[in-house]
């Protein structure tokens, strides 16, 4: 960490925690409260496919607070809601989802949250 206790900084390319899945790779730093995590999903990448094994549950049920960078993410929530999301998009996204990439390159997503809601 840099800086004093009213300034920090940490670099996502020096990630504290780096997370290699099949098709994806998650990298996390933390500043202060706030968890900052860069997301790049491979084309062919599919929440149901490479996490629902893993996670254990039928959908995603983390809230995400990102911003997408690069690539195409189709998001399909329990309720039927569906939405396409591209570079340059702001979302919200609840719990209850599926996703997967509609791209023939990486997403790329920029997500906050604090570390009292993870």
């Amino acid at each position: 960490m840099h800086g004093t206790a009213s300034i920090q900084r940490r670099s996502v390319d020096s990630a504290e925690e780096v997370s290699e899945l099949e098709l994806a790779r998650v990298e996390t730093v933390t500043v202060g409260d706030m968890v900052f995590t860069r997301a790049t999903f491979q084309p062919g990448w599919h929440w149901a496919t490479h996490l629902k094994p893993v996670v254990g549950t039928e959908s995603c049920e983390y809230s995400h607070r990102m911003f997408v960078a690069a690539g195409g993410l189709h998001v399909r929530m329990d309720d039927g809601a569906v939405i396409d999301l591209v570079a340059g998009d702001v979302v919200a996204v609840e719990p209850g989802h599926d996703a997967w990439v509609t791209s023939d390159e990486p997403v790329v997503l920029y997500e906050f949250s604090s570390t009292e809601t993870g």
